[in-house]
């Protein structure tokens, strides 16, 4: 069960809705890509989502994550945050977890627990194929990864302030 959190609804009926859902689909592993602005939210969700399956695996990913994941998740005491791409990181980690969890230290881009230390794997790759993203071509792709090889990004914004994306393109991302 994976998802962007709403951060619509009054946080009483978001909670209903949470639990509900949980009872129904009964998850294995339960993501949540974070933006900043639902960081606050996502750690009710995790924390309702802890009480009504024990046990399952809680995933944090997305924005929030790359920019502050390691503070987020030893605060929130998640199993798992995904500060890599989650395109290849997500899928390898569900693998892991379906071997029995023991192979978790092996995928990159990966903060896990080991030990009761909080510990970040090796960084996972950028997706390799970036000129499919709207409004990259092959000229800003390599741009991209060559200011990569530099120096890592920190935040999406990198690729503004580095001048690697117009803001238009930017947006569109």
């Amino acid at each position: 069960m994976c998802g962007d959190p709403n951060p619509d609804p009054p946080l009483s009926e978001l909670e209903a809705i949470t639990r509900q859902e949980l009872r129904t689909f009964k998850p294995d592993v339960f993501g949540i890509s974070i933006k900043t602005f639902t960081a606050d939210i996502s750690r009710h969700l995790f924390k309702w989502a802890a009480e009504e399956r024990p046990g399952m695996a809680r995933v944090a990913g997305g924005p929030h994550i790359i920019l502050d994941g390691f503070r987020y998740v030893r605060d929130t005491k998640v199993e798992f945050g995904v500060q890599g791409e989650g395109e290849y990181v997500f899928p390898e980690l569900v693998r892991a977890l379906a071997m029995g969890g023991q192979a978790t230290d092996k995928v990159t881009g990966l903060l896990r627990w080991d030990e009761g230390q909080l510990v970040q794997n090796p960084e996972s790759d950028l997706i390799e194929e970036l000129d499919t993203l709207p409004g990259v071509g092959p000229a800003t792709a390599t741009k991209i990864l060559a200011s990569r090889d530099e120096a890592p990004f920190t935040a999406v914004g990198d690729l503004r302030t580095r001048r690697l994306v117009g803001e238009k393109t930017f947006a569109n991302l």
